[in-house]
């Protein structure tokens, strides 16, 4: 009989269905590319429901849908609220009555772009609807889209920017293709644009008018606490690099006369009224000029137009705000080294409480109930993908989970991190983040992937990361460093590589993954490095002053800081990173680009870019790639039509992750690692047999 079992039990583990058998799949390219995602969490002002977008994969048309849905703040089945499938920017009315809504509406399909306007044609407007269900109904129809929008106090209205109607002469000319513009000249930036002013319609009217009537750009807006004023952010002119011209503008609804409040070099963001009506909070981080440092909270008076710094040493990195009820409290979320939590800040000492305790990322669209003392919000952390949330303040740490999108990412095979810290050349402490492989043997050694992320100013924080476990199934880990320069560690870590762009930073690289070979972890004849933007950049210089790495992908790089001076969204660069120009700092501009260390360069490199790409140009991608062609190093270039700086189609997603992990294996591994194919393409396919099958009566 124990033969017998013994035969039983070896036969059920060689069954390939057997539970034996089945091991825990890794996550997968396709796992990814289908990951249902949320966002724009909007809890109502008695704190009791919770609206949010959810955007969904649809691979045929090759984009992402997105749709309204609602759920209790107690918890249950979330319910779709809307149909889409390009819904967007959702708001509760103040009494809670009525829900609002961006919808890309009439033309061609596509959606819309963020300015109003709309890929193929589209143009986003505002719909409203019950906020006890029914049908929604279009309540804008300007003719050039709407952009941000936010409700009036008594729930009867709501004020919007957009841009200013074209006259039927302008439409002509351009119908007729006289098109041409003059660069930087009144609202023409590198491209054509167009003034925005702010309008205001009434839910009963449902008849737009337009409030100012400035040769301005506005950028955001909010409304005074009696409805009689809105306060917004502007500029007068759209040259490239000059966002510090923005300021803080006041108009009265009723007559729309323009009142500047600020003068000066600051750029200023995130307008919000304080509940005594009295005083605006914004955003910027100085006063006076363009600084490098993070965001700081003020309150400008109106009457005086004196402002007041409220936490002047403040290390949290703060994003979306409220005042609370009380008016002696603002409630935020903000960074803090690896994670984004919740805060509260007295207004009155500028001391800063945390309200949760719940380690990960709380994602950008916090919304908090008018009491504050609930908060909706999308949170991760790197082995759990974002779904939506409700906490319980001012504790926080009653944390409810709203939404389960993605349950089939539980079951893969997901790698594991820590949080580690080294000492850096000139002993600087670093922190970052490191993702090992599920299957890595205790003290066992493994290929690298060195992750540098985008800013310089960007932070890799403890959220779902994809490409961490893409590489985690393949038995590699994954060292993401948050080097100096990086955000969430306070204005001296965010200084530290001014003037030295590929000094510092670099070296708080090489001592990271210094430190993960002295611990045997890291495998020193098998690694690789990744990077896009700025990851890109500092990957470009990484490769041409080492060879330490075997393989090498760039995204929307930089190769020559002096050609892309007057293409790119670069003003840190003259600023801060490098300083000057390239006319009065020529050796400075021209030491600290990769392109002029090119000949040191023999890492198999992977060059990605989007062809609509304004931040960082394509040319310089371009330039990099022929430079290592012509060396002969091997070397690939993947160009994207129609994309801007990050990828946005499915398709072209997906294909970037594929080629990536094709690279590194080849060069890292000498593996040729295959791609079956979407598994959407086949999920496709099989629809349309089953389809014919059913016409045809097979």
């Amino acid at each position: 009989m124990r033969k017998v079992a013994v035969l039983l039990f070896v036969f059920c583990l060689l069954l390939p269905g057997s539970l034996a058998a089945q091991k825990p799949a890794p996550l997968s390219v396709d796992d990814e590319i289908q990951r249902i995602s949320p966002s724009s969490t909007v809890i109502s002002p008695d704190g009791q429901w919770v609206l949010f977008v959810r955007s969904d994969l649809n691979w045929k048309k090759n984009k992402r849908e997105t749709r309204l849905y609602r759920v209790s703040a107690e918890g249950g089945e979330p319910m779709r609220f809307t149909n889409g499938p390009a819904d967007r920017d959702p708001r509760w009315s103040p009494d809670g009555r009525t829900i609002s809504f961006i919808r890309a509406t009439a033309g061609a399909e596509g959606e819309g772009d963020g300015k109003g306007g709309g890929r193929n044609g589209k143009k986003s407007q505002i719909w409203v609807m019950s906020a006890f269900g029914g049908e929604a109904f279009q309540l804008t129809k300007h003719s050039e889209g709407v952009r941000r929008y936010v409700w009036t106090p008594g729930s009867d209205g709501i004020v919007f920017i957009a841009n200013d109607p074209k006259s039927k002469e302008d439409k002509k000319r351009l119908k007729d293709g006289d098109d041409a513009f003059s660069v930087f000249d009144g609202p023409n930036g590198q491209g054509k644009g167009s003034w925005s002013n702010i309008w205001t319609i009434d839910l009963k009217e449902k008849k737009a008018r337009q409030v100012t009537k400035e040769k301005m750009l506005v950028s955001d807006l909010d409304v005074s606490p009696e409805g009689e004023r809105v306060a917004f952010i502007y500029r007068t002119e759209n040259s490239r690099n000059r966002g510090n011209l923005a300021e803080i503008g006041l108009a009265r609804l009723d007559d729309g006369k323009l009142v500047r409040l600020t003068e000066n070099l600051a750029p200023e963001s995130r307008v919000r009224w304080h509940p005594n009506g009295r005083e605006i909070g914004y955003l910027a981080p100085d006063d006076k000029s363009w600084e490098l440092r993070q965001a700081k909270l003020y309150l400008l008076d109106v009457e005086s137009r004196k402002h007041r710094l409220i936490a002047s040493s403040m290390e949290v990195n703060i994003s979306d705000y409220m005042f609370a009820a009380d008016k002696t409290r603002v409630l935020f979320s903000g960074g803090v080294s690896t994670n984004r939590q919740l805060f509260a800040m007295d207004l009155s000492t500028g001391k800063i409480s945390p309200l949760m305790e719940k380690a990960g990322v709380v994602g950008r669209g916090v919304s908090f109930s008018d009491n504050g003392k609930r908060a909706a919000f999308t949170w991760s952390d790197l082995r759990n993908t974002p779904d939506v949330y409700v906490a319980e303040l001012p504790a926080g740490t009653q944390t409810r989970r709203l939404s389960d999108l993605n349950p089939q990412i539980r079951e893969r095979a997901l790698a594991s991190f820590k949080i580690i810290t080294w000492k850096s050349s000139d002993g600087r402490e670093i922190e970052g983040i490191l993702t090992l492989p599920p299957n890595r043997k205790p003290g066992g050694r493994v290929p690298l992937i060195l992750q540098i992320h985008g800013g310089p100013a960007g932070v890799f924080t403890n959220g779902w990361t994809p490409d961490a476990h893409l590489y985690g199934g393949l038995g590699y880990a994954t060292l993401r460093p948050n080097v100096r320069g990086s955000s969430n560690y306070g204005d001296e870590l965010l200084r530290g590589n001014m003037r030295d762009i590929g000094g510092g930073d670099f070296q708080d690289l090489m001592t990271g993954v210094d430190f993960l070979i002295e611990k045997g972890i890291a495998d020193p004849e098998r690694m690789g490095v990744r990077g896009w933007s700025y990851g890109g950049i500092l990957g470009g210089w990484t490769i041409t002053h080492t060879t330490r790495f075997k393989a090498a992908s760039l995204g929307a790089m930089v190769s020559d800081w002096t050609s892309e001076y007057g293409q790119g969204f670069n003003f840190d660069v003259g600023l801060w990173y490098i300083g000057g120009d390239p006319w009065s700092n020529p050796e400075g501009f021209r030491e600290r680009s990769a392109l002029t260390h090119i000949q040191n360069a023999t890492t198999p490199t992977l060059i990605h870019h989007g062809e609509r790409d304004t931040t960082d140009t394509i040319e310089q991608s371009m330039n990099f790639f022929n430079a290592l062609w012509e060396k002969g190093v091997p070397t690939r270039f993947l160009r994207f039509p129609r994309e801007p700086h990050g990828l946005r189609e499915p398709r072209h997603q997906r294909t970037r992750l594929v080629e990536d992990l094709k690279w590194m294996e080849q060069y890292i591994r000498g593996v040729e690692w295959k791609d079956e194919g979407p598994v959407m393409d086949k999920k496709e396919k099989a629809k349309e047999k089953e389809t014919k099958e059913a016409d045809t009566g097979q």
